[in-house]
């Protein structure tokens, strides 16, 4: 039985090509459990609030989260963040319209003209979970919303390296991961991921700016161990070749080369129990 109040991190390192990408996360959390466990759909239900800090090589954010977990089958969370990007590899880049060409190789030339800067704002995240899993089987549905509000120099668009979409400077990015996973006793989980991403644009783009992709998933745990203070090590890695996408289908990279990435992730209880 885990204690009613604890005191909670994790930390996720990642990597990823097509595109390319470098980032650290930590998160610290206050978790004050709500019920006690009774049979599997209040199993873990908490409500946690905490600090967490991202670092990549062209950016950094300082935030903060509250995350509400009412069921097992549920999890609720909204974030605020303030992010300072560094004019490094070649972010960050804004556009007067959304009707022009952010392809990797047009802003691998935007960066040789100089035409990326080092800059601030500030990111609104609202995220919700959706999982279930009878025998082996589980299914996810993880729901994410971001709002940005970046000092772009009167520029309406920029481009969102995180998301890999053009975004507005003051505006919404939705995005859905749904997974199909198979679930073992020994620490493996594999199955499929599709992941969709849709820019809320204003009407002078001349196409649809969403996009969508679909892989295999697979993570292997080491051992978990409730209540430690270094738990549950976690390695992941994913491939998802994009079914659409303005540049990533042939148009400016080839639609086999898919999207790969890893991850080493851990979590723990700085008050071990």
């Amino acid at each position: 039985m885990p204690p009613v109040n604890r005191l909670v991190y994790s930390n996720v390192t990642a990597a990823r090509s097509n595109p390319v990408g470098l980032m650290n996360i930590v998160e610290v959390m206050y978790r004050r459990r709500l019920f006690e466990p009774d049979g599997m759909l209040f199993d873990d239900t908490h409500l946690s609030v905490g600090p967490f800090f991202d670092l990549n090589p062209s950016a950094a954010a300082l935030g903060g989260t509250v995350r509400f977990k009412p069921l097992a089958i549920l999890q609720l969370s909204a974030s605020h963040a303030w992010v300072g990007y560094f004019g490094t590899f070649g972010l960050l880049q804004s556009f007067d319209t959304a009707n022009i060409d952010y392809s990797d190789t047009q802003r691998d030339r935007n960066t040789d003209a100089g035409l990326n800067y080092a800059t601030t704002g500030h990111t609104t995240k609202l995220e919700g979970l959706l999982q279930a899993k009878v025998g082996p089987i589980a299914v996810r549905s993880s729901f994410l919303a971001s709002h940005y509000a970046q000092q772009t120099k009167g520029q309406p668009y920029w481009f969102d390296t995180g998301l890999d979409v053009l975004a507005a400077s003051s505006g919404w990015v939705l995005k859905n991961d749904a997974d199909l996973l198979w679930v073992s006793d020994m620490g493996l989980i594999a199955g499929t991921r599709w992941t969709w991403t849709n820019p809320l644009l204003e009407t002078d783009t001349h196409a649809d700016q969403s996009t969508h992709r679909v892989g295999p998933v697979a993570l292997y745990t080491f051992f978990d161990r409730p209540g430690a203070q270094f738990n549950a090590p976690t390695i992941a890695l994913m491939a998802q070749w994009y079914v659409r996408h303005p540049y990533r289908t042939g148009q400016d990279v080839h639609a086999a080369l898919p999207y790969i990435a890893g991850a080493l992730i851990f979590k723990g209880d700085l008050l071990p129990w």
